[in-house]
This record gives structure tokens, C-alpha cells and sequence, in this order.
């Protein structure tokens, strides 16, 4: 048997869910965005870190062109090759739209889906107080989720800049990218994975890395608390002769803080107002705003402990004995996650309703 972190992970969080997706290949019609957004803003940055010493002229513009090719269409190992910009089964969280980082032409878009423009901020903020994106309409879909495709087209070029300039001189070499590793337990069980890079930092600490996205800032201790980091520099160190004690976040705020300055008058704004709302003489100044975005990043760099990185691989053990012996109770204090949300299975489990699943056949067994 071949298990993934991720597959780990989903039977900690419930055996039965890990049943229907792994064994059962029963998936939602539904992904979150991050899945999705994650992919591509991986792809692009897997590019940046592969080509740092190959003296590319324009490497942050190169990336972003990654991005965009990979925000246009992936091909997801179930449901094949998707076209992201108007696909209705992508969960957007609320947080992924953002107006003021839509230009003129991404109304022009918008405008061509509903055909009266003073309704379009008013329709996307309905949609995003909606009780249940799946009970909308096929449009109203579609719509809500090119408006907040588009919004991440726009954000994330700012988010790339700032991994170039405020991460990237943190490092001092990368060893390797996307490097897949995996290790054999004496029944033959392979765990496997794919690091997002190895890298050198400044202070001559080689460290696991992975790179995050994220709308909230990262715990001190989130480094040497993740089971993933632990896994991936247990098996680098004792599978491909690594002697690493460090792992790394590299974290990229989703939230950017917006700078507003008035080209006419020099005011600084804070207000939603389209144009500057400074008074000059009495009157109101009415310029044209020059925007800014300032992105937060985070390097959280941690020892990870033995006594810790021990019981993961203990943990994982005992997790790959109980589906090899095909143990899978249900787990109900995580039907509704920490965001109050259901998992993907809640309607199965509570009732047989399976109107959003499918059953697929994949290729690889998990």
C-alpha cells in the first residue's frame, strides 16, 4: 500500500472520510479554492526557486506568466483537465475577493455575465453572504466565482514580488525542489511525499522547507509542531543521508495592506472612496488615487524535537496498520470544522444523501 501525508492526515481527522475517498473513491463535486490556488502558485514558485542561479533576466515577471498559465486551467487527478475561470464546483472563501484589486476591464467581464452594472458589487456581495454556495444557480456560480478568480489573478503577482524581495534573500542556495521522497515499512507499506525545497540559509542552516499561503500570521511553534515538516526530515535524514535539524515555513499573507496616495494633491487614504475624498479649497479634490500593496511575509525556522518527530512516525505506523486492517469508525467531533463547516461526507454520514458526491476510479491506490 502507498499512503501520502495527506492521506494520513484525512484519517486522523476521520477514519470513515479517509473510507469513501481512498478505498470507497467516492469525492466531492466540490473543491476549496486553495486546493487550486495552492497548485498554481506552487507550480509558479517551484519555478522562481529552480531558476535563482541561472541569471533569468525577468524572473519575477516569468513567474507570474507560471502562475497564470496554471490559474487558467490544471488537470486534477479526478475530474481531469479543469478550466478554473468559470467553474462552478470551486468553494471560493470570502476572503479570495477583493474590489479594489479588480481593473476596468474585470468589470467589462463581469458586465458580459450580468448585463446591469450597477448590481454587480451588490450581486457579489449577496453571493458571498449566501447560507450555502451549492443550493445557488448555475450563474450565480459561475458568476461569483470569476469575479473571485479574477481578484487572485490580480492579488497574486503582488504576493510573488514580495516572496522575490522579502524571502528570497533570505536564502542562500537551494539544494532541491519538489523533490519526492518516500520510505518502506518492513510489510512493504510505502509513505510518500513531495517536498516543496531544501534550502541554505544566510546563517548556513540547511532546512525542509515549504511555502505557505495564508490570511492569518503563523505560530512561533508552528515549525516544530507540524507533523508534515517532521515526516519529510525524518525520511530525508534516514532514507537519503540528509543530516538536517531545521525546517522551515515560508509564508506569504494573503491579506494585502493597501497604500493610497493622490496623485493630485499628495492626500494618503484609508477610505474605500473611488477618488480622493481630501477637501482643497473648500472643495473636494476628486484625483486619482496611486495604489500601492505592501505583503507581509513570514520565515519561521525551528529545530524540530526527536522526542516530537518519534511520535509522528509512531503515529503514522499505527495509522497504516488500522487501513491495512481496514479499521474506519467514524470520527463525529470533526463533522463541522473549526470555520463551523461541514466535511465533505457530513450529508452521507448524516443521512445517505450523496447528490454532491461522485464515485471515480483513479489510477493510483492510496
Amino acid at each position: 500500500m502507498k499512503i501520502s501525508h495527506s492521506g494520513i492526515q484525512l484519517y486522523s481527522t476521520c477514519p470513515k472520510a479517509y473510507q469513501y475517498r481512498y478505498k470507497d473513491k467516492i469525492h466531492s463535486m466540490y473543491r476549496g479554492s486553495a486546493l487550486f490556488y495552492g497548485s498554481a502558485i506552487d507550480n509558479a514558485l517551484n519555478y522562481m526557486l529552480e531558476n535563482l542561479d541561472k541569471g533569468v533576466e525577468d524572473i519575477v515577471g516569468e513567474t507570474i506568466a507560471v502562475f497564470n498559465k496554471h490559474w487558467e486551467q490544471q488537470d486534477d487527478k479526478t475530474f481531469g483537465i479543469i478550466d478554473l475561470p468559470k467553474y462552478p464546483y470551486v468553494l471560493y472563501s470570502k476572503y479570495d475577493f477583493d474590489y479594489e484589486l479588480l481593473e476596468k476591464e474585470d468589470w467589462k467581464e463581469l458586465f458580459s455575465m450580468n448585463e446591469n452594472p450597477m448590481d454587480n458589487k451588490i450581486r457579489i456581495d449577496e453571493l458571498i453572504k449566501a447560507d450555502d454556495f451549492k443550493n445557488l444557480s448555475e450563474d450565480d456560480k459561475m458568476f461569483y466565482n470569476y469575479a473571485s478568480w479574477l481578484s487572485l489573478r490580480r492579488k497574486t503577482p503582488h504576493l510573488i514580488r514580495g516572496y522575490y524581495e522579502q524571502l528570497v534573500p533570505q536564502i542562500k542556495r537551494v539544494i532541491e525542489v519538489q523533490k519526492a521522497v518516500e520510505i518502506t515499512d518492513d510489510c512493504g507499506n510505502t509513505l510518500n511525499g513531495f517536498i516543496d525545497f531544501i534550502c541554505e540559509l544566510q546563517d548556513g542552516s540547511i532546512v525542509v522547507a515549504d511555502n505557505k499561503t495564508s490570511s492569518v500570521q503563523y505560530e512561533e511553534d508552528s515549525v516544530s509542531t507540524s507533523t508534515q515538516l517532521a515526516k519529510y526530515r525524518f525520511i530525508l535524514n534516514n532514507v537519503y543521508g540528509y543530516n538536517i535539524s531545521k525546517a522551515a515555513y515560508f509564508v506569504l499573507s494573503k491579506k494585502l495592506k493597501k497604500d493610497k496616495v493622490c496623485k493630485k494633491c499628495g492626500h494618503q487614504g484609508s477610505s474605500s472612496h473611488k477618488t480622493c475624498n481630501a477637501e482643497v479649497d473648500g472643495k473636494r479634490c476628486h484625483g486619482e488615487w496611486d495604489k500601492k500593496y505592501v505583503v507581509d511575509t513570514q520565515l519561521v525556522v525551528q529545530h524540530i524535537p526527536e522526542q516530537f518527530e518519534n511520535m509522528v512516525m509512531e503515529n503514522t505506523d499505527e495509522i497504516i496498520k488500522c487501513v491495512t486492517a481496514e479499521v474506519f469508525p467514524r470520527n463525529l467531533t470533526n463533522c463541522l470544522t473549526r470555520y463551523n463547516s461541514k466535511c465533505e461526507f457530513f450529508n452521507k454520514c448524516h443521512g445517505g444523501d450523496t447528490s454532491s458526491l461522485v464515485v471515480v476510479e483513479k489510477k493510483e491506490t492510496k
